[in-house]
């Protein structure tokens, strides 16, 4: 009984299902089309000891050991994630009028690996790139300023990405009407009846 109080209950609201369902579609087409799309242009540096350690095997081996405890391409990554980093690049590709609150970045230290992938995300295409690369020769000057036993050197700069990360997703256009709940029809087949009893085809049956 429940089923078919649902069942009349779809055949008579069926519009209103309609209704939401092209209410919803469109305002995902807006939402869409007003959503700006996402850039993002990565970078990579690596974390070497310096040549001058080189010449000299023990020190060679100890700066090898130091730099597999990760504890030296952690602080590298945290110097790129710096907000020092971040103003001062501003300041020195003059960006201060400009508005970057879409603008994201972030340093991550590649697992195995001493590299250090660096990357902003935007909305311009040619900022996200300029940022990736500004930020990061900054760093690569601030940190040969501040430590001599480990380098940090640009494995591949960033280029300007050719499309955006992500797209807005466009909802399908088709919208799959109601279908009313199909009725069994019965088939009444007559049933056949046999004679029991013989006929007589004369009118006076003969007696033997």
């Amino acid at each position: 009984m429940e089923v078919k109080l649902y069942f009349r209950m779809l055949q008579r609201s069926w519009w209103i299902i309609v209704i939401v369902t092209l209410a919803t579609v469109i305002a995902a087409l807006v939402a869409s089309y007003f959503t700006p799309p996402t850039y993002r242009a990565t970078a990579r540096f690596i974390v070497s000891p310096s040549p001058s350690l080189v010449t000299g095997g023990s020190n060679l081996l100890n700066s090898l050991s130091t730099l597999d405890k990760r504890s030296i391409i952690t602080t590298y990554a945290e110097i790129l994630n710096s907000q020092r980093m971040y103003n001062e690049t501003l300041n020195l590709l003059q960006f201060n009028g400009v508005d970057l609150s879409q603008y994201k970045y972030s340093a991550v230290a590649l697992p195995d690996a001493n590299i250090i992938e660096f990357s902003v995300t935007g909305p311009d295409r040619n900022v996200v790139y300029t940022l990736a690369n500004g930020i990061g020769q900054h760093t690569v000057e601030y940190v040969h300023s501040l430590y001599q036993v480990y380098d940090l050197n640009v494995l591949d700069p960033a280029s300007a990405p050719a499309a955006p990360r992500r797209r807005p997703r466009r909802p399908a256009s088709r919208v799959p009407s109601p279908r009313s709940p199909r009725r069994r029809r019965l088939r009444l087949t007559p049933r056949r009846t046999t004679a029991t009893a013989g006929r007589c085809r004369s009118t006076s049956c003969r007696r033997s």
